[in-house]
């Protein structure tokens, strides 16, 4: 009656038949409750299998005994292990039953469950960064995780997702459905399963679990549906095919046969990652996620670790294929001038492979066309003054004998203690580009040496009139010493403020219409500030884009063509008032004896006009018994031969 064992004595096919008060007290039943009631109708129902076989074993052998652990359900519905003790005494006239002794090991079997669970998390643990050290991918990884969940877990599916980018969907990282569950429901809504990529969802499951930081246990078939219907809104979907396949939820989630799911989110320093999902016919508990929990703590530090590597891995390569993709030279030396690094681009420049020149000397690369000729003492104590340098300036050698002019850019190493270790940098090839500023300097010392010996004034203004162009002829006009004295400087910095305002508005016309003015006569100034007559002509200056920018103008000094003008004027009206004012006949006639002019007292006696005596020849005019001697005399007039 005080045994601290309990003791239960049952019938041939189960049925309890007595019990002790320590069985009744342990297991919270009323006394007799169970009376007449079959004991196996207390058992856990992973248990039966197990203890109804060892039962009827037991019977098959009078007095034998059978050792074994289950389960029996409490009256408060809570599950109780036990290690019991049963003996075949049907035997026994005075038993005639089967003799169970059985006691509480509750707790001793649940520490036991305890450790071997944390043995399994940990071996997971153990094989997961044992992966992550052996440098497997990413892949390989994830594909670990899912078997050991549905190992450890005795889940059917487990899954993995991750966050894009953008952090607005999650991408499974290749489902774990057993064929025989994917051909189901592949027939069900009649195509292949497409990559899951599922946009977040507002109060969705996973934006929930995402969003809270924190896991979540789902079971009942309503929410294990509105689950699954997440995935129905995949990205590769069409509307139609989300609409169809929703309609077939009921029919996906009887396949599936998914009682229970558990959502963790990855959490890696504050931010998620992502998700693991383990699901299975079996109703998880709050032990399992909190489980589960830990083992995705582990997890992310690893998942993060290999995420890491792998994107420094893809960040290594693109630098990789960069540097030897990229035309310009990128180079490496060590603090005494040797090459340790040069990409392919060293085959171009200097005909020389990579391989050829690491372990020489730079210097044995330049050319004696530099400014200063290689010095590396020199060098190395400029390197040492500061840590960056840009665009300097070389000439290198190639393999045949040509110069390459390179412009480099370039950073000094150091280690820890500051002290110059090495050099790195990237040249870029720039012969061509010297070369044509070679030609264009000479072009430009051409063109200023021509535009210095011309006479006429030649300059060009911006906007604001100021001149950015003038030459010789035109500074000096200016009243500069030389073109300095100009440049940068409008009209009213230089002439009267009377003439410069008129330049000006001839300016301000040009700017303002973009139209050209061709041989425009203004006044000027010259050399020695005399007034002068400028003939001048000013075109609009344009952009690329044909916009307004400014003008160029050129003039010339036309002072003594205009005196000599002005003198042949008062020459040739002289010559007239002479020629006007004699009585003797004057006439000038073409070969073919037609008047280009007479004077007035050649028309006064013949009665003309000065415009009738030029309209015919004067041959009519003479009597025709005259005419062949006139002629005649006309004739050897025009072949030179003197009367």
């Amino acid at each position: 009656e005080n045994g601290l064992d309990d003791i239960s004595l049952l019938a041939v096919d189960g049925t309890l038949l007595w019990e002790s008060p320590s069985t009744i007290r342990n297991l919270g039943y009323a006394p007799h409750e169970y009376l007449g009631r079959n004991i196996f109708e207390i058992m856990h129902p992973e248990d039966l299998e197990w203890t109804r076989s060892t039962y009827v074993k037991l019977l098959q052998e009078p007095g034998a005994r059978q050792k074994g652990s289950f389960r029996l359900r409490r009256a408060d519905g809570t599950w109780r292990w036990v290690e019991a003790i049963a003996t075949n005494m049907l035997g026994e006239p005075s038993v005639n039953a089967i003799v169970i002794n059985y006691r509480d090991v509750t707790e001793m079997r649940q520490a036991e469950i305890e450790l071997q669970q944390k043995n399994a998390d940990l071996g997971l643990i153990n094989a997961l960064n044992e992966l992550v050290n052996r440098g497997e991918t990413l892949d390989v990884i994830l594909g670990l995780i899912r078997n050991e969940l549905n190992h450890i877990f005795s889940s059917e599916y487990a899954n993995i997702y991750l966050l894009d980018q953008e952090r607005q969907s999650i991408q499974m990282q290749h489902y774990s459905l057993p064929p025989g569950v994917v051909r189901k429901i592949e027939k069900l809504i009649g195509r292949a399963i497409p990559p899951i990529n599922i946009p977040l969802q507002q109060d969705g499951f996973f934006q929930r679990v995402l969003g809270a930081e924190q896991g979540m246990v789902i079971s009942g078939a309503e929410s294990i549906q509105r689950w699954i219907g997440e995935f129905v809104e995949t990205a590769s979907l069409s509307p139609i095919a989300k609409a169809a396949i929703r309609k077939l939820l009921p029919q996906i989630y009887k396949v599936l046969n998914i009682k229970s799911t558990i959502l963790v989110p990855l959490i890696s320093d504050g931010r998620p990652l992502g998700l693991v999902n383990v699901s299975g016919p079996n109703i998880f508990t709050e032990q399992d996620l909190k489980r589960i929990e830990n083992i995705c703590g582990q997890l992310t530090t690893a998942l993060r670790r290999k995420q890491v590597e792998e994107a420094l891995r893809e960040s290594q390569a693109r630098y990789q294929n960069l540097v030897e993709t990229s035309h310009d030279l990128i180079w490496s030396v060590d603090a005494e001038g040797k090459i340790t690094f040069m990409n392919r681009a060293a085959k171009e420049i200097y005909g020389y492979g990579p391989e050829e020149l690491i372990g020489h000397s730079f210097m044995e690369l330049m050319s004696s066309e530099n400014k200063q000729p290689p010095d590396f003492g020199k060098i190395k104590a400029l390197i040492g003054q500061a840590d960056d340098f840009t665009d300097v300036e070389s000439y290198v050698l190639h393999r045949d004998g040509r110069q390459i002019a390179l412009s480099a850019n370039s950073k000094v190493l150091r280690d820890e203690q500051g002290h110059i270790i090495g050099i790195t940098g990237s040249s870029h090839d720039i012969t061509a580009r010297k070369q044509a500023e070679e030609a264009l300097k000479e072009e430009r010392n051409l063109l200023r040496t021509l535009i210095d010996n011309i006479p006429d004034r030649i300059y060009a203004m911006d906007l604001q009139g100021h001149k950015t162009l003038s030459n010789t002829a035109d500074w000096k006009a200016s009243g500069g010493k030389t073109m300095d004295d100009v440049i940068g400087k409008t009209d009213f910095d230089m002439y009267p403020p009377e003439m410069a305002e008129q330049f000006w508005k001839l300016d301000q016309a040009v700017l303002d219409a973009g139209q050209p003015v061709i041989n425009y006569e203004e006044p000027g100034l010259d050399a020695d500030g005399n007034l002068v007559s400028i003939l001048t002509s000013k075109i609009p200056l344009r952009d690329d884009k044909g916009k307004v920018i400014g003008l160029v103008g050129i003039g010339r000094d036309i002072t003594e063509r205009k005196q000599t003008e002005e003198a042949l004027r008062q020459s040739q009206n002289r010559y007239r008032t002479l020629i006007e004012t004699q009585t003797e006949f004057i006439v000038r006639w073409k070969q073919d004896g037609t008047r280009t002019f007479a004077n007035e007292a050649y028309c006064r006696y013949f009665e003309l006009t000065p415009e009738q005596a030029v309209s015919s020849g004067f041959i009519p005019l003479i009597h025709e018994q005259d005419r062949p001697g006139v002629e005649e005399r006309i004739q050897r007039l025009i072949s030179g031969v003197s009367q």
